[in-house]
């Protein structure tokens, strides 16, 4: 089986009318396409040599549509990726030689670059990745062992991210909830794709609606008593982000009532 058959693409999109846009991503393996669009229906496309299932969906959310993404998925290495990414040629043998160079890995979180801007410092060495650096992990960085994610089910939590309640953590939920399953994690310092960094879909600013969600997201992942105290160290950790737009007790009561509201 050639590289581009056992790496595929889960695409999710929104409102698109054919796939004359899909070139741009540069792919070379086969993808699955969820289109949220308000109707339901399913197409299967060659492209070359490769296998394009389109799936029109009429949810509306993030979280819903990486999770029809990867019930529909064949693929053996499965890449989290949305619409505004540039895969770089021979992604699919970078893919498939880190997941044979480390056959514990159960996910591998590869590098992207942005394009207009820089995405984020990345570290030079492979390493595992815990509970605290699988915070600062995006989910177009993320590939997964499809035989590891079907056994044990897990799936990103819908009441988060894009489109959804709580629009912010998705990837980071999904993340603890796979080493709490004891799936391995590890990063591989290598760049699968590039990314054009658009204006965020969720994020509009450190405003009300923003540390109601993080207090949600606090108490999804850490529980009720730690989330409190992670609650407190955001408020003050990040306050220099913040401060021209909220106060640290006007976040910190805010994020409460995120944290109360979620149960």
């Amino acid at each position: 089986m050639t590289s581009g058959k056992r790496v595929q693409l889960l695409v999710s999109t929104m409102k698109r009318k054919d796939i004359s846009w899909f070139d741009k991503l540069n792919s070379s393996s086969d993808a699955i396409i969820i289109n949220q669009c308000g109707r339901k229906g399913k197409t299967e496309i060659t492209l070359g040599l490769n296998n394009i299932l389109w799936v029109d969906s009429d949810e509306i959310g993030l979280s819903k549509s990486r999770n029809t993404a990867l019930k529909n998925a064949t693929g053996e290495y499965l890449v989290i990726t949305d619409d505004d990414l540039e895969y770089i040629d021979g992604y699919e043998e970078i893919i498939c030689n880190a997941f044979e160079k480390n056959p514990k890995a159960d996910i591998i979180v590869f590098k992207v670059e942005g394009i207009e801007r820089i995405f984020k410092k990345y570290g030079k060495k492979a390493k595992k990745i815990s509970y605290l650096s699988s915070l600062h992990v995006s989910s177009v960085e993320i590939v997964v062992r499809n035989s590891s994610i079907k056994k044990t089910n897990i799936r990103f939590a819908e009441e988060f991210g894009a489109g959804a309640k709580y629009r912010m953590g998705e990837e980071n939920i999904f993340l603890f909830d796979c080493l709490k399953s004891g799936l391995k994690i590890y990063y591989e310092p290598q760049v699968i794709a590039k990314l054009h960094m658009n204006e965020s879909t969720w994020f509009s600013g450190y405003n009300k609606k923003y540390f109601l969600d993080r207090g949600a997201v606090s108490r999804k992942l850490y529980g009720d008593i730690i989330g409190l105290f992670m609650i407190l160290a955001f408020s003050v950790k990040n306050y220099k982000k913040y401060r021209n737009d909220m106060s640290v007790l006007n976040g910190l009561k805010y994020m409460i009532f995120g944290y109360r509201e979620f149960k």
